[in-house]
C-alpha cells in the first residue's frame, strides 16, 4: 500500500477545508453596481464581458438607417427564491447543510405587467434622446407574423418551480412578443426587420431577483467536521438575461445580428422591502435537525417573508431606469444627436 507523507496528508486536509465551490483558478464575480450617474457604456461592457461590444453594435447599425424596433421586452420577476449549501466530510459520511428561503408577499401578476410596460416606455424615451427613431408598436403590429406572435405570447404569467422553492411572474411589455421556431425564434425578428425596411430590432430578456445569497462552508475531515452556511440579504438586482439586436439586409447574407448574454449580475439602486420577517421553524424542520444531530450531522433551515413597499411599481421602475440607460447606451448614437 502506498504511504502518504505528512505534507501530503496536510495538503489533503487543507483542500478538504476549502470553502464551498472554491477553486484555485476561479474568477471572482464582479457585479455591475448601478447608481444614478455612471459610465453606461463601460457598465455595458462589464455586463456582457466584451470590451468590443460597442464596436460590434456600431458595425451592425451601419447597415441601415438609425431606426429601432422593439421586438421583445420580457421581465421575469422572482417572488420566491432560495439557496442551499451541503458539504460532506472527506473520509467519512458526516455532512452539514444550510438552507435559506425568501418569499416576496403580495406581488400580483398585473403589478409585474405594469413594470414591464413602464420599462418599455422609459427605454423608448432613452433611445429617442440618442437620436434614434423608435418605430411605434402599431407599425410592428401591422406585420401579420408579428401580430400573430403577440397574440400567442401569454402575459403576465405566474409560475412555481417544480423541483425547488422558486416562484416568479413573467411579463412581456405590451405589444412585444416571443417568436417561436428554430434558434429561439431569432429568425422571426430577422424577418420582422426585413419587413419593416431593415430597422435594428431589439430583443431584451432578463430576470429580476429580490434576495442575494452567498454559499460558504467546507467539507471537513474525520477530525474537522463539515460546515455549511448561506449568507443572505434582501437585494434588488438583475440576475441574468441577454440583449440581442438584428438587422435584415438584402442579398445572400440575409441578416446580421449581435447576441450579448449577461455575464455579471446588476445591482440596482432601489430597496423594495418594507419589512423582512423570519418565520418560526416548522415542526418538521426541527425534527429533521434533531435527527441529523443524533447522527452526527448538522442541518439548519430558515425562511424569511418580505413585505414590499406600497409603491412597488414606482420603486422598481426608478431602480430599473439606470439599467435601461445601460441598454440604450449599447446602441450607437445617431449622428444628428451627437
Amino acid at each position: 500500500m502506498k504511504q502518504f507523507g505528512k505534507k501530503a496528508i496536510l495538503s489533503l486536509y487543507l483542500l478538504a477545508a476549502l470553502p464551498a465551490g472554491a477553486g484555485i483558478f476561479d474568477k471572482e464575480p464582479k457585479p455591475v453596481v448601478l447608481e444614478a450617474q455612471g459610465n453606461r457604456a463601460e457598465e455595458f461592457k462589464q455586463l456582457v464581458g466584451d470590451g468590443s461590444a460597442f464596436e460590434k453594435t456600431v458595425k451592425l447599425a451601419a447597415t441601415g438607417p438609425a431606426q429601432v424596433a422593439i421586438g421583445k421586452i420580457r421581465i421575469n420577476f422572482a417572488t420566491q427564491t432560495s439557496a442551499a449549501s451541503t458539504q460532506t466530510s472527506w473520509g467519512s459520511s458526516k455532512w452539514a447543510s444550510a438552507y435559506v428561503d425568501y418569499k416576496l408577499l403580495g406581488v400580483k401578476p398585473e403589478v409585474v405587467q405594469s413594470i414591464a410596460d413602464n420599462f418599455y416606455a422609459d427605454l423608448v424615451k432613452l433611445l429617442a434622446s440618442r437620436g434614434l427613431a423608435v418605430l411605434p408598436q402599431d407599425q410592428l403590429m401591422a406585420n401579420a407574423e408579428f401580430a400573430a406572435a403577440v397574440a400567442q405570447t401569454k402575459s403576465p404569467v405566474a409560475t412555481e418551480g417544480m423541483m425547488s422553492n422558486t416562484a416568479s411572474v413573467t411579463a412581456f411589455a405590451k405589444q412585444t412578443a416571443q417568436f417561436s421556431g428554430m434558434f429561439d425564434g431569432r429568425l422571426g425578428y430577422v424577418a420582422l426587420s426585413k419587413a419593416l425596411n431593415n430597422p435594428l430590432v431589439l430583443e431584451l430578456d432578463f430576470t429580476v431577483d429580490f434576495a442575494d445569497f452567498k454559499k460558504d462552508g467546507h467539507g471537513g475531515t474525520s477530525i474537522i467536521g463539515a460546515s455549511a452556511s448561506v449568507e443572505h440579504k434582501p437585494l434588488l438586482f438583475v440576475k441574468s438575461g441577454f440583449v440581442r439586436a438584428y438587422v435584415g439586409v438584402e442579398g445572400m447574407e440575409g441578416s446580421r445580428g449581435v447576441d450579448f448574454p449577461f455575464k455579471e449580475k446588476v445591482i440596482l439602486p432601489g430597496y423594495i422591502a418594507a419589512s423582512v420577517e423570519k418565520k418560526a421553524t416548522s415542526g418538521t424542520d426541527v425534527a429533521l435537525s434533531v435527527l441529523s444531530a443524533l447522527a452526527g450531522n448538522a442541518s439548519r433551515s430558515s425562511t424569511y417573508e418580505v413585505t414590499p413597499v406600497d409603491n412597488l411599481p414606482e420603486v422598481v421602475g426608478q431602480s430599473l431606469l439606470p439599467f435601461a440607460e445601460v441598454i440604450a447606451n449599447a446602441l450607437p448614437q445617431a449622428t444628428a444627436a451627437r
